[in-house]
């Protein structure tokens, strides 16, 4: 039987698979993305993350507590951390001190820019739900797979076999449907057609930039100003056989994960060191739990200033990011989504060693990998803890190209 750390790395090592994002490495490439696990994860409510409930106060502290956390600049590590940065302070830096290369426009693309721009105001939220309805279906099918392909069972293989058509069929159908419904291909164009005017009209563009961060600046019930940030999926209570995946890992499994990365198995990831944390030392015999991974909308970014050319800093002060691995500068890297779960169940092979000494619920800061196990409560027999709550596991944060890279042959 696999002991408690070896069964917290195997979660983690099938997370990753499960979502095909690696954890942070020095040897990842500008441009890619990378896990970084929350060892405990935080816990956080629904109400947390709704925006427009009847209490507007609540609601407007909700909405900006949520942005200092997702706008956190995160440490280049396989463990999440942040100095407490901020990529919406970086960014209005960038807007207010840049150098913007020289242009002008003609009447005929600020006609095609307003037509593009209008199209998207409607299409967008259609698209990006779809997108996310195609994104779930995807995941689905590949939890499936890798559960067939570890598990030394023969019937789970033969299992899905009966099943991936199925399961092919839901990717295919998704798929059509951002299509059609979500207009995945217009959006696309129009967003095609913006990029390359503003491309070729630094002056436009930075226009462009300024106005949807001024548009997107909140202030929170104490005067403090954040910027509008969001889930892509916003009902996550609700709209729970759309989002949310099934998620499970068994001892043999555990075994598995470990056997086919023994390095990676080996390479555990320290607890946040502000927080005492101790992990769960018995043996586990099956995981269960639902996962969400939510894309993070901030209308006030726009991600093409990264790598736009035309723009360089009036100094010699450091770069967002030089673009090499590992990358070095201000900002090398941002949170690009979140990774949620909840309806945690955790079947241990015997009874929790002291467990019937206890009240309802383990002792502070137990996690499972980077399952917090705080609010847990244990069965009579302490051999199944369990949590409807939920909690933020990890970030996915994504690496910048070199940025600034400006163009010489631009007029500045």
């Amino acid at each position: 039987m696999a002991g408690p750390v070896d069964a917290g790395t195997a979660l983690m090592l099938k997370l990753e698979s499960l979502l095909g994002v690696p954890r942070y490495s020095s040897a990842l490439s500008p441009r890619s993305s990378y896990l970084s696990f929350v060892v405990p994860g935080i816990p956080i409510s629904y109400a947390e993350l709704d925006f427009s409930s009847g209490d507007a106060r609540r609601s407007l502290d909700n909405a900006a507590d949520f942005a200092r956390l997702a706008n956190s600049i995160p440490a280049l590590a396989a463990r999440w951390s942040s100095d407490g940065r901020l990529l919406s302070k970086v960014y209005e830096t960038v807007l207010t001190q840049a150098v913007v290369a020289l242009s002008g426009i003609t009447s005929g693309e600020e006609r095609e820019l307003r037509e593009a721009r209008g199209f998207l105001a409607q299409a967008l939220q259609p698209y990006e739900r779809h997108a996310g309805l195609y994104a779930t279906a995807r995941q689905n099918y590949s939890r499936e797979r890798i559960a067939a392909e570890t598990s030394s069972d023969p019937t789970q293989k033969t299992r899905w076999e009966s099943i991936e058509p199925g399961l092919r069929a839901k990717v295919e159908t998704a798929y059509r449907a951002w299509v059609e419904r979500g207009h995945k291909y217009q959006v696309e164009s129009a967003q095609t057609l913006i990029d390359q005017i503003t491309g070729r009209h630094p002056q436009l563009a930075w226009q462009e930039y300024k106005d949807s961060f001024q548009l997107s600046k909140r202030a929170d019930t104490s005067g403090q100003a954040f910027w509008d940030t969001r889930l892509q999926a916003p009902n996550l209570e609700k709209d729970a056989s759309a989002l949310w995946t099934t998620f499970t890992m068994t001892s043999d499994e555990v075994e598995v994960w470990n056997a086919m990365a023994p390095s990676a198995a080996a390479d555990t990831i320290p607890a946040d060191s502000t927080v005492e944390v101790r992990y769960l030392y018995d043996p586990v015999l099956y995981i269960s739990l639902e996962i969400l991974h939510a894309p993070i909308i901030r209308p006030w970014m726009d991600a093409t200033l990264f790598d736009a050319r035309f723009w360089r800093w009036p100094d010699s002060r450091a770069p967002l990011s030089d673009g090499r691995s590992p990358p070095h500068g201000t900002l090398p890297a941002y949170v690009s989504s979140i990774v949620l779960v909840r309806n945690l169940r955790v079947h241990l092979a015997a009874q929790l060693q002291g467990g019937s000494n206890r009240a309802g619920r383990l002792d502070k800061s137990v996690c499972l990998g980077p399952l917090s196990l705080d609010e847990a409560a244990l069965d009579e027999r302490c051999a199944l803890m369990s949590s409807k709550e939920m909690q933020i596991i990890a970030f996915v944060c994504q690496l910048l190209p070199r940025s600034p890279y400006p163009d010489p042959a631009l007029e500045w």
